[in-house]
């Protein structure tokens, strides 16, 4: 009974899920105009906490989304769910504005399927596009003016099976006794969802004249599948140490994209005409691929097999300029991420009373070089970031938050700087489903 409820309120939030994601504001950003939306870090909420990191570190009670072959470690279902929210401070020149944003960011299962592979599947936000910039200009050779606004909502979303398997696994339920491990897995992603790009001009015909007004309105629609295959590996350094290394790449692909295009004449607010320019034109939007590469290591305790403290550093590498939106080039560069992190358990493995002991520290540290590149200049975020997980009870259950500040881009040469703070909560759920008890 307790099963079947579970399964009943997971379809619940997983539809609610696909309506909250596509959906999913967290705020103005003139950098979510370019090429397909802000791109999102696929971290959880845990992960958050050490920049993002997961390509070679993860805990067998968590749920890794950045490295599929990590999954083979988890030995009990887990569903992880999270939410974000975030407060931006957007300043160029001598002009300020702030904002504020929050939504559901991913929801997932993950379960063994055999004795030395497991599997997830999820929801999460892929990208989000959603700008407002606002500017009055002279209308060539007349006395009158005109507002121009420019603005987007939308994003994508990213719907993923993982599934991964321990080679060197010997069919036993403590794998962390082994001195080596060697992991491997695949996560298929389904990338879907739309972009609205409006272009508003109001011409003033001022007293003796009526307000004109052309509406220009783009939709776009996402859809198709990308594939991650992803390795780690793990040796046991004597009794007390453990050195990790992981792999992913994301082979990249060109997307289905679906177009339409209408423009809109107005006199005073009122609809005169309207003209359909382009009605469902196809195309293919390109992704780029993408290869992740991580290390970590670890002071193990040997009653649980979980590290005392860990250290880890993540370094990926996507190359955009080839990205093409249908047929026009958008000027897109280099992106690079070098996240490195921190985690202190005090004693999980703690009877006395409290939780603090149980609890799990994070730090991490994380600079991007992004893709865009404004009047000469790249566009560089820098940010800090601390988490805790808190447990429930004696259980592997906790409870993620996650907080992260930073600054995006520069006010020097008339670029726009962010300043952002994160908060990122999630709560992980660990069960025993889909385990034969031996005595009922």
């Amino acid at each position: 009974m307790i099963f079947k409820n579970l399964l009943l309120l997971c379809l619940a939030l997983v539809g609610l899920a696909c309506h909250r994601l596509q959906a999913q504001d967290l705020g103005n950003s003139p950098y979510s105009q370019t090429g397909i939306g802000d791109i999102r870090s696929q971290a959880f909420s845990h992960q958050a906490g050490m920049a993002g990191i997961g390509a070679a570190f993860d805990l067998p009670f968590q749920i890794n989304n950045i490295n599929p072959a990590l999954l083979a470690k988890i030995r009990r279902t887990i569903l992880d769910v999270g939410v974000t929210s975030k407060l931006t401070l957007l300043n160029q020149d001598e002009q300020s504005q702030r904002d504020f944003g929050a939504g559901l960011s991913h929801m997932a299962l993950a379960f063994p399927i055999a004795r030395r592979m497991s599997a997830s599947i999820g929801l999460q936000s892929f990208s989000s596009v959603n700008y407002e910039n606002s500017f009055v200009q002279q209308v060539e050779n007349s006395d009158f003016t005109a507002d121009v606004t420019y603005k987007g909502s939308g994003g994508l979303s990213n719907a993923f099976f993982s599934t991964a398997i321990d080679l060197l696994g010997k069919n036993n339920f403590r794998p962390d006794t082994l001195k080596s491990r060697l992991l491997l897995g695949i996560k298929v992603n389904y990338i879907f969802g739309a972009v609205i790009d409006e272009s508003i001009t109001q011409v003033n015909g001022g007293a003796n004249q009526n307000d004109y007004e052309i509406a220009f309105k783009k939709r776009t629609t996402y859809t198709d599948f990308t594939f991650e295959p992803g390795i780690a590996f793990s040796q046991n350094i004597g009794k007390d140490y453990r050195l990790n290394l992981g792999l992913v790449y994301n082979l990249g692909r060109d997307l289905n994209a679906k177009r339409f295009i209408s423009v809109d004449r107005r006199v005073q607010g009122v609809n005169t005409d309207a003209d359909t320019l382009v009605n469902n034109e196809r195309g293919r939007v390109t992704l780029a691929s993408k290869a992740t590469m991580g290390f970590s290591f670890e002071k193990v305790v040997a009653q649980t097999g979980l590290p005392k403290w860990a250290i880890a550093a993540d370094v990926s590498l996507q190359n955009w300029d080839t990205f093409k939106n249908f047929e026009t080039s958008t000027t897109l560069g280099q992106n690079m991420v070098v996240a490195l992190g921190g985690l202190f358990i005090p004693d999980f493995g703690s009877v006395q009373k409290g939780f603090w002991k149980r609890s799990i520290y994070r730090v991490g540290l994380r600079y991007e070089q992004t893709p865009f590149t404004f009047n000469g200049e790249n566009v560089e975020d820098y940010s800090l970031s601390a988490g805790i997980s808190l447990p429930f009870g004696r259980s592997s259950t906790t409870l993620n938050l996650s907080l992260t500040g930073g600054q995006r881009g520069t006010k020097s040469n008339s670029l726009i700087r962010e300043r952002y703070f994160q908060a990122h909560f999630g709560v992980t759920i660990n069960d025993t489903w889909f385990i034969k008890r031996r005595f009922d």
